[in-house]
């Protein structure tokens, strides 16, 4: 089977593809440009059957490149995937590039990168799945760079809410499961505030197991007045 230069007239998006697909499966190379994603979501609902809607909302415009292997009840989707002018879980973002590869039991980002104005967020992940979706007993393993990013863009991603803010510049390495993570990097706060008082920087070695973040070798600075010490906060029970 054989497919070229799909158009849906009237749309806005710019689906197309050649490949070969046959019962003991097969590659598809496709290609697809859109502007309006909602086009898109039963695509992305056959990847990911029985999961809840993806929570990005597209202003922009998304393009794909890639291979859809495997028969129709195990698709394997690997390729490139750039979007521009977008909204993730509410937040807002310039662009996302990155290297990708998606089934129902393995996730793999390779290369990405997150822009907002001057700030910037590169991540590698591999994530095993069940079902097209994460459970508390996923393995994973994550790298992430940060380059001034925002402190609220960053808790927005990890679904935390602390009383601090500021850009961050910094690395971290997580690995384990949903449920049990460890993982270690270090950050810098610069020109923020934390619970309300302003300071000039905020620098931390940082490591997380047994449901733990500890900030070691931690230096405060406002002025002349430099503040170090260590620190400790366990997201269960929000507490410190």
């Amino acid at each position: 089977l054989t497919a070229e230069g799909v158009l849906a007239a009237g749309s806005r998006h710019q689906p197309g593809g050649t490949g070969s697909a046959g019962l003991r499966g097969g590659d598809l190379k496709v290609t697809a440009s859109t502007t309006h994603l909602p086009e898109w979501m039963p695509f992305v609902a056959a990847l990911r059957p029985g999961k809840p809607p993806v929570p990005l909302e597209l202003r922009g415009r998304a393009e794909l490149s890639g291979v859809l292997r495997g028969p129709p009840s195990a698709l394997r989707l690997e390729g490139r995937l750039e979007a521009t002018d977008f909204r993730y879980d509410g937040r807002q973002w310039n662009r996302f590039a990155g290297n990708l590869a998606y089934s129902a039991d393995l996730l793999r980002v390779t290369g990405a990168e997150f822009r907002r104005d001057e700030s910037s967020i590169r991540v590698n992940l591999t994530a095993s799945l069940e079902h097209g979706g994460f459970s508390d007993t996923s393995p994973f393993s994550l790298q992430a760079t940060v380059d001034g990013a925002r402190v609220a863009d960053l808790q927005a991603l990890a679904g935390t809410s602390q009383p601090l803010t500021g850009l961050v510049n910094g690395s971290l390495r997580v690995t384990g499961t949903w449920l049990q993570p460890q993982g270690s990097g270090a950050a810098q706060v610069t020109g923020g505030t934390l619970a309300g008082e302003p300071f000039d920087s905020l620098r931390a070695n940082l490591t997380f197991a047994q449901g733990e973040w500890r900030a070691g070798d931690l230096a405060l600075k406002k002025g002349s007045v430099l503040i170090s010490g260590e620190a400790g906060y366990r997201p269960a029970g929000k507490s410190y």
